[in-house]
Protein backbone atom coordinates (compact mmCIF):
# COMPACT_ATOMS: atom_id res chain seq x y z
CA UNK A 1 0.00 0.00 0.00
CA UNK A 2 2.80 2.43 0.86
CA UNK A 3 4.36 1.98 -2.58
CA UNK A 4 1.08 2.75 -4.35
CA UNK A 5 -0.10 5.75 -2.33
CA UNK A 6 1.45 9.23 -2.02
CA UNK A 7 1.78 9.07 1.77
CA UNK A 8 1.40 6.73 4.75
CA UNK A 9 -1.96 8.16 5.81
CA UNK A 10 -3.57 7.55 2.42
CA UNK A 11 -2.07 4.06 2.29
CA UNK A 12 -3.54 3.26 5.70
CA UNK A 13 -6.98 4.54 4.70
CA UNK A 14 -7.29 3.19 1.16
CA UNK A 15 -5.11 0.07 1.13
CA UNK A 16 -4.95 -2.16 -0.78
CA UNK A 17 -5.52 -4.49 2.16
CA UNK A 18 -4.00 -7.95 2.46
CA UNK A 19 -6.54 -10.42 3.87
CA UNK A 20 -5.53 -13.33 1.65
CA UNK A 21 -8.59 -12.57 -0.50
CA UNK A 22 -10.76 -13.90 2.33
CA UNK A 23 -12.62 -10.61 2.42
CA UNK A 24 -13.13 -8.01 5.12
CA UNK A 25 -15.78 -6.20 7.15
CA UNK A 26 -15.85 -2.82 8.85
CA UNK A 27 -18.02 -1.43 11.64
CA UNK A 28 -18.49 2.33 12.03
CA UNK A 29 -19.39 3.49 15.53
CA UNK A 30 -20.74 6.87 16.61
CA UNK A 31 -17.85 8.88 18.10
CA UNK A 32 -19.56 12.14 19.04
CA UNK A 33 -18.41 11.68 22.64
CA UNK A 34 -14.90 12.48 21.38
CA UNK A 35 -15.98 15.54 19.42
CA UNK A 36 -16.47 13.98 15.96
CA UNK A 37 -19.89 14.75 14.38
CA UNK A 38 -21.70 11.72 12.95
CA UNK A 39 -23.23 13.74 10.04
CA UNK A 40 -24.84 10.90 8.02
CA UNK A 41 -24.00 7.86 10.14
CA UNK A 42 -26.98 7.86 12.49
CA UNK A 43 -29.36 7.89 9.53
CA UNK A 44 -28.09 4.50 8.29
CA UNK A 45 -27.22 2.38 11.32
CA UNK A 46 -27.70 -1.30 10.42
CA UNK A 47 -26.30 -3.75 12.97
CA UNK A 48 -26.12 -4.79 16.61
CA UNK A 49 -23.07 -6.04 18.47
CA UNK A 50 -23.15 -9.67 19.62
CA UNK A 51 -22.69 -8.72 23.26
CA UNK A 52 -26.17 -7.40 24.07
CA UNK A 53 -29.50 -9.15 24.55
CA UNK A 54 -31.29 -7.16 21.83
CA UNK A 55 -28.91 -8.48 19.16
CA UNK A 56 -29.61 -12.11 20.11
CA UNK A 57 -33.34 -11.66 20.52
CA UNK A 58 -33.84 -9.67 17.30
CA UNK A 59 -31.68 -10.40 14.21
CA UNK A 60 -32.84 -7.04 12.85
CA UNK A 61 -31.69 -4.96 15.83
CA UNK A 62 -29.58 -2.19 14.28
CA UNK A 63 -28.70 0.58 16.72
CA UNK A 64 -24.97 0.00 17.31
CA UNK A 65 -23.54 1.45 14.09
CA UNK A 66 -22.99 0.65 10.44
CA UNK A 67 -21.46 -2.67 9.27
CA UNK A 68 -20.28 -3.36 5.73
CA UNK A 69 -17.93 -5.89 4.13
CA UNK A 70 -17.18 -8.19 1.24
CA UNK A 71 -15.65 -11.54 0.36
CA UNK A 72 -13.22 -9.77 -2.03
CA UNK A 73 -10.25 -7.78 -0.74
CA UNK A 74 -10.21 -5.43 -3.75
CA UNK A 75 -13.64 -3.96 -2.95
CA UNK A 76 -12.32 -2.33 0.22
CA UNK A 77 -10.87 0.67 -1.66
CA UNK A 78 -14.19 1.52 -3.32
CA UNK A 79 -16.20 1.07 -0.14
CA UNK A 80 -13.93 3.16 2.10
CA UNK A 81 -14.05 6.09 -0.35
CA UNK A 82 -17.79 5.74 -0.84
CA UNK A 83 -18.60 5.85 2.87
CA UNK A 84 -16.04 8.59 3.58
CA UNK A 85 -17.75 10.97 1.15
CA UNK A 86 -21.22 9.84 2.23
CA UNK A 87 -20.16 11.26 5.58
CA UNK A 88 -20.78 8.11 7.57
CA UNK A 89 -18.56 9.64 10.20
CA UNK A 90 -17.30 7.95 13.33
CA UNK A 91 -14.72 5.48 14.58
CA UNK A 92 -14.04 2.54 12.25
CA UNK A 93 -12.87 -0.97 13.14
CA UNK A 94 -12.15 -3.32 10.23
CA UNK A 95 -11.12 -6.99 10.28
CA UNK A 96 -10.21 -9.69 7.78
CA UNK A 97 -12.66 -12.51 7.02
CA UNK A 98 -16.14 -12.58 5.50
CA UNK A 99 -17.08 -16.22 4.94
CA UNK A 100 -13.79 -17.67 6.05
CA UNK A 101 -10.21 -16.73 6.73
CA UNK A 102 -8.73 -14.92 9.66
CA UNK A 103 -9.84 -15.85 13.15
CA UNK A 104 -13.22 -14.09 13.32
CA UNK A 105 -15.19 -14.02 10.04
CA UNK A 106 -18.31 -11.93 10.42
CA UNK A 107 -20.66 -14.63 9.09
CA UNK A 108 -19.96 -16.93 12.04
CA UNK A 109 -22.32 -14.77 14.12
CA UNK A 110 -19.97 -13.87 16.93
CA UNK A 111 -19.27 -10.21 16.10
CA UNK A 112 -22.40 -8.67 14.54
CA UNK A 113 -25.99 -9.78 14.00
CA UNK A 114 -25.98 -8.51 10.40
CA UNK A 115 -23.72 -6.74 7.90
CA UNK A 116 -24.18 -5.23 4.44
CA UNK A 117 -22.18 -6.55 1.49
CA UNK A 118 -20.14 -4.75 -1.15
CA UNK A 119 -20.31 -6.70 -4.41
CA UNK A 120 -17.34 -7.03 -6.75
CA UNK A 121 -17.95 -5.20 -10.03
CA UNK A 122 -15.78 -6.39 -12.93
CA UNK A 123 -14.70 -4.54 -16.06
CA UNK A 124 -16.63 -6.99 -18.28
CA UNK A 125 -20.04 -6.18 -16.77
CA UNK A 126 -22.62 -3.90 -18.31
CA UNK A 127 -22.45 -1.08 -15.76
CA UNK A 128 -25.85 0.22 -16.78
CA UNK A 129 -27.32 -2.89 -15.12
CA UNK A 130 -25.53 -2.17 -11.83
CA UNK A 131 -27.32 0.50 -9.84
CA UNK A 132 -25.49 0.10 -6.54
CA UNK A 133 -22.79 -2.42 -5.63
CA UNK A 134 -23.90 -2.14 -2.00
CA UNK A 135 -27.51 -3.25 -2.55
CA UNK A 136 -29.86 -5.55 -4.47
CA UNK A 137 -27.58 -8.57 -4.65
CA UNK A 138 -28.82 -10.74 -1.75
CA UNK A 139 -25.31 -11.37 -0.42
CA UNK A 140 -25.51 -9.53 2.90
CA UNK A 141 -25.20 -11.33 6.24
CA UNK A 142 -28.61 -11.51 7.94
CA UNK A 143 -28.37 -14.58 10.19
CA UNK A 144 -28.11 -12.84 13.55
CA UNK A 145 -25.88 -13.63 16.52
CA UNK A 146 -25.18 -17.31 17.15
CA UNK A 147 -26.77 -18.36 20.50
CA UNK A 148 -23.59 -20.21 21.49
CA UNK A 149 -21.97 -16.78 22.09
CA UNK A 150 -24.55 -15.49 24.58
CA UNK A 151 -21.88 -15.58 27.30
CA UNK A 152 -20.54 -12.41 25.65
CA UNK A 153 -23.60 -10.40 26.72
CA UNK A 154 -22.54 -7.50 28.91
CA UNK A 155 -18.82 -7.98 28.16
CA UNK A 156 -16.40 -6.86 25.49
CA UNK A 157 -16.36 -9.13 22.45
CA UNK A 158 -12.98 -10.94 22.33
CA UNK A 159 -11.35 -9.99 19.06
CA UNK A 160 -8.06 -10.78 17.34
CA UNK A 161 -6.20 -7.48 16.92
CA UNK A 162 -3.69 -9.14 14.57
CA UNK A 163 -6.33 -9.26 11.78
CA UNK A 164 -7.98 -5.90 12.54
CA UNK A 165 -7.23 -2.20 12.17
CA UNK A 166 -8.93 1.01 13.32
CA UNK A 167 -9.50 4.53 11.99
CA UNK A 168 -10.50 7.39 14.27
CA UNK A 169 -12.24 10.59 13.11
CA UNK A 170 -13.31 8.85 9.90
CA UNK A 171 -15.42 10.61 7.29
CA UNK A 172 -15.62 13.89 5.43
CA UNK A 173 -16.98 17.00 7.10
CA UNK A 174 -16.87 20.70 6.23
CA UNK A 175 -17.38 21.63 9.85
CA UNK A 176 -14.15 20.12 11.05
CA UNK A 177 -14.47 18.91 14.59
CA UNK A 178 -13.15 19.64 18.02
CA UNK A 179 -10.06 17.95 19.27
CA UNK A 180 -10.59 15.09 21.75
CA UNK A 181 -11.69 16.52 25.09
CA UNK A 182 -9.55 14.31 27.29
CA UNK A 183 -6.35 16.24 28.07
CA UNK A 184 -3.07 14.36 28.31
CA UNK A 185 -1.93 13.43 31.79
CA UNK A 186 1.20 15.31 32.80
CA UNK A 187 3.24 13.74 35.55
CA UNK A 188 5.38 16.30 37.41
CA UNK A 189 9.07 15.56 37.62
CA UNK A 190 10.11 14.47 41.13
CA UNK A 191 12.44 16.74 43.08
CA UNK A 192 15.78 14.99 43.55
CA UNK A 193 16.74 14.44 47.21
CA UNK A 194 19.50 16.53 48.75
CA UNK A 195 22.84 14.75 48.71
CA UNK A 196 25.48 15.80 51.26
CA UNK A 197 29.00 16.14 49.86
CA UNK A 198 31.34 13.35 50.94
CA UNK A 199 33.76 14.15 53.84
CA UNK A 200 37.32 15.04 52.95
CA UNK A 201 40.55 14.38 54.87
CA UNK A 202 41.92 17.86 54.29
CA UNK A 203 42.43 19.92 57.49
CA UNK A 204 40.23 22.90 58.00
CA UNK A 205 42.19 26.13 57.70
CA UNK A 206 40.91 28.96 59.85
CA UNK A 207 41.65 32.49 58.84
CA UNK A 208 43.32 34.82 61.33
CA UNK A 209 40.87 37.13 63.03
CA UNK A 210 40.67 40.59 61.66
CA UNK A 211 41.09 43.51 64.06
CA UNK A 212 38.10 45.75 64.24
CA UNK A 213 38.32 48.98 62.37
CA UNK A 214 38.23 52.50 63.85
CA UNK A 215 39.89 51.22 67.03
CA UNK A 216 42.27 53.72 68.68
CA UNK A 217 45.85 52.49 68.47
CA UNK A 218 47.31 50.91 71.57
CA UNK A 219 50.57 52.53 72.69
CA UNK A 220 53.21 50.43 74.38
CA UNK A 221 53.58 51.21 78.12
CA UNK A 222 56.46 53.46 79.24
CA UNK A 223 58.71 52.81 82.29
CA UNK A 224 58.29 55.16 85.15
CA UNK A 225 61.56 57.14 85.76
CA UNK A 226 63.65 56.15 88.79
CA UNK A 227 63.51 58.80 91.55
CA UNK A 228 66.46 59.86 93.59
CA UNK A 229 66.63 58.41 97.09
CA UNK A 230 65.08 60.60 99.76
CA UNK A 231 67.88 60.01 102.33
CA UNK A 232 70.83 62.26 102.04
CA UNK A 233 74.19 60.48 102.20
CA UNK A 234 76.14 60.73 105.46
CA UNK A 235 79.20 62.87 105.05
CA UNK A 236 82.49 61.09 105.36
CA UNK A 237 84.08 61.65 108.82
CA UNK A 238 87.23 63.73 109.08
CA UNK A 239 90.22 62.09 110.77
CA UNK A 240 92.28 64.17 113.04
CA UNK A 241 95.83 63.48 113.71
Amino acid sequence: ACTLRPDFKTAYLEGPISCGNNGWYCRIFNDEANGWPNVGLNGDVNFGQCNREESFEDPGYDQDGHCHGSSYDSTYYWWIRDHWFREYNGKVRCCCGWYQGGTQPVTEGRIANRCDYRRLVTSTENLSDCRDANEEHGLGFESGCDPQYQDQIGSSIPEDDSVCWEIERFGYTEEGGSVPTTPPTVTPKPTPPFVSPPPTNKPTVSEAPTSPTNQPPTMPPTREPTKSPSIRPTPRPTNFP
